[in-house]
């Protein structure tokens, strides 16, 4: 498996893409620490669905391992104690961490990706509007940007991906901006082109909408 024998951490992996990464991630075979909030806390409680410990025994399930943790990441003792525990488990061995719940990374080799994902259908998306390839939601506006969303799992291949590639140090920028000119023309394989036009040369606004508008 991808990542036999690597550790991974997962913030806020009780639901949505901090769930459907960590699902990846044992799939892919690492021993993945997933953190969330105590039941009594959590929305999901309230609304029916799985919860952290339901995570970790489907992680352990795909062939990884998975591990449940009780942490509130906005009290930094518990944070703390948190690592502390995984740094003696793992006898300081980390080999992925994604930060699903809270902000601050070491300054150092670290690799920060920001992704950015479509219309997602979470958890709570397909209960509200009851989203099923059988039965397609009656909201129209819904149907269309929900139908052909991706899955919670989806950026959990990414992760994988990115985790798996020697050279994910170079991916290590900003987004880029999709109206920028010459980020399009090197999308569409004119680098040189694109080499010779300033980042900030962009498609206006109105025009992207003209361009997408059914009006």
């Amino acid at each position: 498996m991808l990542l036999a024998g690597q550790i991974a951490i997962v913030t806020g992996a009780s639901r949505g893409i901090g769930r459907g990464i960590a699902l990846q991630l044992g799939s892919a075979g690492a021993t993945v620490y997933i953190t969330g909030r105590k039941p009594a806390e959590s929305l999901n409680s309230k609304v029916g669905l799985s919860g952290l410990e339901e995570t970790a025994a489907e992680i352990t399930r795909r062939g990884g391992k998975g591990i449940a943790k009780y942490v509130d990441h906005q009290n930094m003792e518990e944070v703390k104690n948190f690592f502390e525990i995984v740094e003696k488990d793992q006898n300081g061995q980390l080999d992925i961490l994604v930060n699903n719940a809270y902000q601050g990374v070491t300054k150092k080799n670290v690799c920060v990706v920001s992704l950015w994902p479509g219309a997602v259908r979470t958890e709570l998306a397909d209960k509200k509007f009851k989203i099923d390839d059988r039965e397609p939601s009656s909201d129209v506006i819904n149907a269309m940007v929900f139908a052909n969303g991706e899955t919670v799992e989806y950026p959990g291949k990414a992760i994988v991906s990115l985790a798996t590639d020697p050279k994910r140090m170079k991916k290590r920028k900003k987004p880029p901006n999709l109206r920028s000119v010459s980020f399009i023309l090197q999308h569409f394989g004119w680098k040189t082109t694109a080499s010779l036009i300033p980042n900030w040369v962009k498609i206006p606004g109105w025009a992207i909408w003209a361009g997408t508008s059914r009006l």
